[in-house]
């Protein structure tokens, strides 16, 4: 019969290397199921449905006019009346203000003056072609006479006379000549003061200052006797009004750098 502490012992022995079994396999199921799990990984999964996709963007927008200009004076000068005023409504063409410029006034009548004294020129030219021409028939018609009673009845006519008359007819002729030349002159010279004329005429109606197109008067920078310079001579020169077209309007958005491709 064996000792009781024997038996005990052996039989906690092999309790302890059935506990260390069971052990082992425990961690190897773990380890398993862990490397089960990095090779499948867990999603969390919902329910699919039906909707709208959208991507709203929120920006500020400004309206502005379609068209607006500050209309400077091409003349200096003092302004004789104003016409309009902030918000006041005007139409195409429509005077706006006028320029007192006695300087520029004094041109047109100067060149008015030569444009008449052009025409009296030309007119005084034309009677004297008139007049030329007929003295040269009258010489010309003389020596074909004197030449051919001297071709009837050769020494009838002294050589002298014969010479003089010839003479006479070329001189004529010249004198035609001459007239018509100083006429093309005096034609010209009218063109060029027509030309002086017409320049200054037109720098007379920039004295004037329009609506280049239908709207709203939005600023208004001058008064009745303020003086205006050339905004074609000084860069600095300040305009008389602001006009803007109301009618039309454009939109301005600012862009985000993310999204300018999808604008286009």
């Amino acid at each position: 019969m064996k000792p009781v502490a024997s038996v005990r012992s052996a039989e906690l022995g092999r309790l302890s290397l059935l506990c260390l079994t069971l052990i082992a396999l425990c961690g190897c199921n773990h380890a398993a199921q862990q490397s089960a799990v990095a090779m499948n990984p867990i999603a969390p999964v919902v329910p699919a449905s039906r909707a709208t996709l959208a991507n709203t963007l929120t920006v500020a927008g400004e309206f502005i006019p379609y068209q607006e200009v500050e209309l400077h004076a091409k003349v200096a000068g003092y302004i004789r009346s104003i016409h309009v005023d902030i918000g006041d409504k005007v139409k195409q063409g429509e005077v706006l203000a006028v320029l007192d410029v006695p300087e520029l006034q004094a041109q047109v009548q100067g060149a008015q003056a030569g444009v008449r004294q052009s025409q009296a020129e030309i007119l005084q030219a034309t009677n004297e072609v008139v007049r030329d021409e007929a003295n040269y028939a009258a010489l010309h018609a003389a020596a074909v006479r004197l030449q051919q009673a001297s071709d009837a009845r050769p020494g009838l006519i002294a050589q002298q006379e014969l010479d003089d008359a010839h003479a006479k007819d070329h001189a004529a002729a010249a004198q035609v000549d001459a007239a018509k030349s100083a006429l093309s002159a005096m034609q010209q010279q009218l063109g060029v003061s027509q030309a002086q004329k017409q320049q200054v005429s037109t720098m007379e109606d920039y004295s004037r200052i329009v609506a280049p197109f239908t709207g709203a008067v939005t600023c208004r920078y001058a008064d009745t006797g303020a003086l205006i310079q050339a905004g074609t001579s000084n860069a600095a020169s300040a305009p008389v009004v602001k006009v803007a077209q109301t009618s039309t309007l454009r939109l301005r958005l600012p862009v985000p750098e993310a999204i300018a491709p999808l604008c286009t």
